[in-house]
């Protein structure tokens, strides 16, 4: 099974919803990871703000995560990027790990699960942040791996 063609049809179906909380549909790429795996990024992208939630789904294990990005946030911090955070370190660090370790683990037929609920987050407690009207510095480590 295709995993990523399984995202898309979630988010597909997902997109009057997006299209409520003023996210369209940008671009959808496709790169090859280490071992011969692909990964499929999804993005959504604020009309207004310019802020993004992206979905990256290794297409042969279904395994997904969720972030949001804002182009406008510049800068350094030692344990993160300011203007990105995965959605399992923003509830980690609202004291949801519990929420976060129950989510990770939805892969392969149940993301679409993960997918439901990240956009639930993004009609509500991530509103403000991806209409642009106010930004959280989420410190993640495991995006501080990679910039």
């Amino acid at each position: 099974m295709n995993f990523a063609s399984l995202a898309d049809e979630c988010l597909k179906s997902l997109e009057p919803r997006l299209a409520a909380a003023g996210l369209a549909r940008g671009q959808v790429s496709s790169e090859e990871m280490s071992l011969g795996r692909r990964v499929r990024t999804f993005e959504y992208v604020h009309i207004v703000s310019r802020v993004v939630l992206d979905f990256m789904v290794i297409e042969e294990t279904g395994t997904i995560s969720a972030s949001v990005k804002n182009p406008l946030v510049t800068g350094t911090m030692s344990s993160s990027k300011p203007g990105c955070f995965r959605i399992a370190a923003y509830l980690e660090e609202k004291g949801r790990k519990a929420e976060a370790d129950a989510l990770f683990p939805l892969s392969g037929e149940r993301l679409c699960e993960y997918i439901d609920h990240v956009v639930g987050m993004a009609e509500s407690e991530l509103a403000d942040l991806i209409q642009g009207k106010r930004w959280e510095f989420i410190v993640d480590p495991e995006l501080s791996r990679y910039f």
